[in-house]
C-alpha cells in the first residue's frame, strides 16, 4: 500500500459528551479494503496531562506524538493499517485494522515505547466491514462540511488573506427544477442574498448568490450550514463556496 495515497484529515467533535478530536486517514473511505485487514484494533494510552477538555495539552501531545510514530512504524511492520486517532475523555486512541492474531505483538510494541508511566490498553475484535471506521470515525455530513470549509480558509490564510475582513462571498446551488431554484433564491433573499447569476443545464438549475461576510471559520461555516438546509429544503444541493483574497491596507 502506497503511503502517497494516504490522505489524513482531522475534525473536532463531541464523544460521549465530552470534547474530542479525530484524526483519519481518508484513503480508506475511497479506496476498496483489502479483504485481509477484518480485525479492528486498538491501543489507549492514558494522558498525564490531558487538560480540563480531556483531549491533551500541547505539552502532551509533543510527549505523544514520537510515541505514536514509533508505534505506528512499527505495527506496520506487523502488518497492520493505522487508519485513525481519538484524543477523548482524557485518553489517546490510536486504531488500526489488520489480519487477525496481532494483539501480542501490539502490546509488546506499546510496551516497549517510552510512555513515562502511561497507563496503556491494547484489543481488538473481528471487523470485516470495517464498520468502527465507517460509523465512528468517518465524519457525519455537517462535520465533513466543517473540514471542507477549513480547508478553503486555510488556503486563503496561506495567500495573505486577513479571514476577519467582510467581503463578497458567492455560494452555488443545483435544483432539479427552474421553480425550486425560484423559491430558493427568494429565500435566500430574506437572508441578505442577492442572485449573481443563473443557468441551466440537463435536468439540473444552478443558482450563484452572494453577499457580505467574514471567512472566520466558525462564522463561514454557519453561512454555509444554513444555505445547505435552505437547499435541501428545496429539493437542491449546495456546491461550495469562494471569495477573494483580501489583504491588509
Amino acid at each position: 500500500m502506497n503511503d502517497d495515497h494516504d490522505s489524513w484529515d482531522f475534525y473536532p467533535c463531541r464523544v460521549d459528551d465530552r470534547p474530542a478530536s479525530i484524526s483519519l486517514n481518508l484513503r480508506w473511505a475511497r479506496e476498496d479494503v483489502p479483504a485481509a485487514l477484518d480485525t479492528l484494533y486498538w491501543l489507549r494510552i492514558g494522558m498525564l496531562d490531558p487538560a480540563d477538555h480531556g483531549m491533551g495539552t500541547a505539552a502532551e501531545a509533543e510527549r505523544l506524538h514520537p510515541v505514536e510514530d514509533a508505534i505506528t512504524d512499527g505495527a506496520a511492520k506487523l502488518g497492520l493499517v493505522y487508519v485513525g486517532r481519538l484524543r477523548n475523555d482524557d485518553t489517546w486512541q490510536l486504531v488500526f485494522y489488520g489480519p487477525p492474531r496481532h494483539e501480542e505483538g501490539l502490546e509488546a510494541l506499546t510496551g516497549a515505547a517510552q510512555l513515562d508511566g502511561r497507563a496503556f490498553e491494547t484489543g481488538s475484535k473481528s471487523d470485516p466491514e470495517w464498520s468502527y471506521f465507517q460509523e465512528f470515525l468517518m465524519p457525519d455530513a455537517e462535520r465533513h462540511q466543517w473540514m471542507q470549509d477549513r480547508a478553503v480558509v486555510a488556503a486563503l490564510e496561506e495567500r495573505g488573506d486577513v479571514v476577519s475582513i467582510p467581503r463578497r462571498v458567492a455560494h452555488w446551488a443545483d435544483f432539479p427544477t427552474a421553480a425550486a431554484r425560484q423559491a430558493f433564491v427568494e429565500d435566500a433573499a430574506h437572508a441578505g442574498f442577492a442572485l449573481e447569476s443563473s443557468s441551466d443545464r440537463e435536468q439540473s438549475f444552478s443558482a450563484q448568490v452572494f453577499r457580505t461576510d467574514t471567512v472566520e471559520l466558525g462564522e463561514i461555516h454557519d453561512v454555509v450550514m444554513a444555505l445547505i438546509e435552505l437547499a435541501e429544503g428545496h429539493g437542491g444541493e449546495y456546491d461550495g463556496w469562494e471569495t477573494s483574497v483580501e489583504k491588509p491596507s
